[in-house]
């Protein structure tokens, strides 16, 4: 059967699926079908009419028939500190990251640059519109829980893509 699938962004598609399908084999099929570009799987919760679904229980425990929307969200937070930043990458894909509210705005590079292959020194990231300083903290900088950071190319030659 089909259903959809919407992630917190509001972006659907569609995912075949059988009723004996676990909760948990369908994060793994989200986590295929849209890699880690989505909510990772660890991350991840799935909600059905404002139930958080169980990874252990099927499909058809839910009762959930074919043209169903489930929604493909965030698991609480690990500590109150914890911060699940987005980031809008340079080929406008959205992937998730979690830190410290403590941590640098460089150190959010340096986990983008392990995550993607992109040095940390071109790109830089803007919240807002406005240039992120590598040196504050996330805290700082004001990116809460949920925030939408987007990623930029680092301009050579002195220009200054966030020149008001």
């Amino acid at each position: 059967m089909q259903i959809f699938i919407q992630n917190l962004l509001g972006k659907t598609f569609p995912l075949e699926v059988q009723p004996s399908n676990t909760i948990a084999q369908l994060k793994a099929q989200v986590l295929e079908a849209k890699g880690n570009l989505w909510v990772p799987d660890s991350e991840a919760h799935i909600i059905f009419e404002g139930r958080d679904l169980k990874d252990d229980h099927t499909l058809e425990y839910y009762k959930i028939q074919p043209e169903a929307t489930l929604h493909h969200g965030l698991a609480p937070k690990k500590t109150d500190s914890e911060v699940r930043v987005f980031v809008q990458t340079l080929m406008s894909e959205v992937i998730l990251v979690s830190m410290e509210s403590s941590n640098t705005v460089q150190h959010l590079k340096e986990k983008l640059e392990s995550m993607m292959r992109l040095s940390a020194n071109q790109h830089q990231l803007a919240l807002s519109g406005k240039r992120l300083d590598d040196n504050r903290t996330l805290a700082e900088s004001r990116i809460f829980d949920g925030a939408l950071v987007v990623m930029y190319l680092q301009c050579s030659g002195g220009a200054n893509p966030f020149a008001q």
